[in-house]
């Protein structure tokens, strides 16, 4: 099995950790391996409800996907992002 190591992570942030593990009658490991799991098991189902958040904020017959393609394709076609000239060369 793989080993994963963390370093500089903050001090609240670990105790939160150590309790919601003994809460949860996990050791520290456990507890890490189990949000991992469940965080990666549910990216593509928040990623669906979130497109379908962003398009209900207007009125569109377009798709979410459809939509989601358009401001994609105009950010894109801006200029700055871009050439020689950009801002961001």
């Amino acid at each position: 099995m793989a080993t994963l190591q963390v370093r500089d992570m903050d001090d609240g942030l670990y105790n939160l950790l150590r309790k919601t593990a003994d809460r949860e009658k996990r050791s520290i490991s456990q507890e890490v391996i189990w949000i991992i799991q469940n965080y990666l098991s549910d990216v593509k189902h928040r990623r669906n409800n979130i497109n379908e958040l962003l398009t209900i904020t207007w009125d569109s017959d377009e798709t979410p996907e459809e939509t989601i393609n358009s401001i994609r394709e105009a950010r894109t076609g801006n200029k700055r992002f871009g050439g020689a000239d950009g801002v961001f060369d």
